[in-house]
């Protein structure tokens, strides 16, 4: 084999159309372990042998699973076996992640990031209910304290996206197709007829994640995080308001968003921006909530009618 070809002149890349073939069979997973990060394994027969990629006979595999195949500790043939299952079988849960994580959670959101978050931080405070808390625990393993994240993302209608429980990354439903590249993890919707992106995550070893891509609604509360970090909410039957900050680093928040419904603390066309307080909005909105540090480029605010 020279340069990623085998000897029938097959190379080792496998087409878009394939991939997403094997990553629904194999239901977004490790055929093995669910486990969420995984590699493309050709089990009938291996790739050395192949002389073409039939996703019948490719599925997904974890490094560590590819690896016991590779040293002979597993067989081919159990593979094909947990494949046939896998497809088959309706109980076979979304695949899940364990994220290891250390020291002061860092969270970025498009462009805007956010560190030192305290303990009980959240990304979402609607009123006194929190959405997406982090908790700092002793590790038992490592010594000191590291971030614990729990809670959900959901996309522009509510639905969930992915869950989190205490670092555990578990993909919400079957319905969505998660691609991995590296670090990152790419979700569709395969109900949409274009399977658009919901979601595009990228972990940022030790200490955080960021949310490259997200349209995000809880209740009345629509986030939008790529090039900008902002929030919609209603004022009205017809009426939003918008508060967008296209970059922003604050440090020590512990809210992102916070929204007290029915809120309308300042006038429709005003904000301010308080040391210590956050960027307040009217309507209920406040960014960067108690945040001991914070620095702006650009504040953009409408009210749509």
């Amino acid at each position: 084999m020279n340069n990623g070809i085998n000897k029938y002149g097959l190379k080792r890349y496998i087409p878009a159309d394939v991939r997403r073939k094997v990553r629904y069979n194999s239901k977004q997973g490790c055929v093995l372990c669910r486990a969420l990060f995984c590699q493309y394994h050709h089990f009938r027969p291996e790739f050395v042998d192949a002389d073409n990629h039939n996703p019948d006979d490719i599925c997904l595999l974890c490094p560590t699973h590819h690896d016991e195949v590779t040293r002979g500790t597993i067989l081919n043939a159990d593979i094909s076996s947990a494949y046939q299952n896998t497809k088959l079988n309706d109980a076979i849960r979304p695949p899940f992640h364990q994220a290891t994580l250390s020291g002061q959670l860092r969270l970025n959101l498009g462009n805007s990031e956010f560190d030192y978050m305290p303990n009980e931080a959240c990304l979402l405070q609607y009123g006194t209910e929190k959405i997406f808390t982090v908790s700092y625990k002793e590790s038992e393993v490592f010594g000191g304290s590291y971030p614990s994240i729990s809670g959900s993302i959901f996309d522009q209608q509510g639905s969930p996206i992915l869950l989190l429980d205490e670092n555990t990354i578990v993909l919400a439903s079957l319905d969505f197709d998660a691609e991995i590249k590296g670090t990152k993890i790419l979700i569709r919707d395969n109900r949409s007829e274009n399977s658009s992106l919901k979601l595009e995550i990228t972990l940022i070893p030790p200490n955080g994640f960021q949310i490259d891509r997200l349209l995000m609604r809880h209740k009345d509360v629509l986030m939008k995080f790529d090039k900008t970090f902002g929030v919609r909410i209603p004022v009205g039957l017809f009426d939003a308001y918008d508060l967008m900050l296209p970059n922003m680093r604050a440090s020590g928040a512990d809210a992102i968003i916070a929204y007290e419904p029915w809120g309308r603390f300042l006038p429709a066309t005003e904000f301010k921006i308080a040391g210590g307080e956050g960027v307040i909005g009217p309507f209920g909105i406040t960014l960067a909530r108690k945040a001991g540090r914070m620095l702006i480029s650009e504040v953009e605010t409408n009210l749509i009618k």
